[in-house]
């Protein structure tokens, strides 16, 4: 018996969740600076990760109290109505990359849609890293 499991507080899965979002954090960094070098404006990292962060935090305490009624009621296949916790969390989704397509398009001094289908690729790649590593093993 190892000592996390003497401890009793961190499982095999939780350990593989924290190491997915240390992974997730870290190519979210590593995005930002690629993508501000890529236009020659990586002076402007400092700032484009602070509002980055910012954003995130206050749309992180706007998610927090969706959380329990969602994780309390999971989705049904046989009946996919939208209820309202879902409905505001699918409004912070949008929200939250209407942010980061905003932020860039600041730093980038490119156009905002441009801006947006990179963000919504990111999004998409992002999400599917996820699912991929924390997909049950079979």
């Amino acid at each position: 018996m190892t000592a996390t499991q003497e401890i009793g507080w961190i499982d095999n899965d939780t350990a593989l969740e924290r190491l997915v979002d240390v992974l997730i954090f870290g190519l979210n960094v590593w995005f930002v600076w690629a993508l501000l070098r890529t236009f020659n404006r990586q002076q402007r990292f400092r700032q484009t990760m602070t509002a980055l962060l910012g954003a995130g935090v206050l749309l992180a305490v706007l998610q927090a109290p969706l959380v329990r009624s969602l994780v309390e009621a999971p989705p049904d296949p046989q009946n996919p109505a939208l209820t309202l916790p879902r409905l505001l969390w699918l409004l912070l989704t949008f929200w939250s990359i209407d942010i980061g397509a905003f932020v860039f398009s600041r730093a980038l001094e490119r156009p905002y849609l441009l801006c947006i289908a990179v963000v919504i690729g990111y999004v998409l790649l992002i999400e599917s890293l996820q699912v991929t590593l924390l997909q049950p093993a079979s």
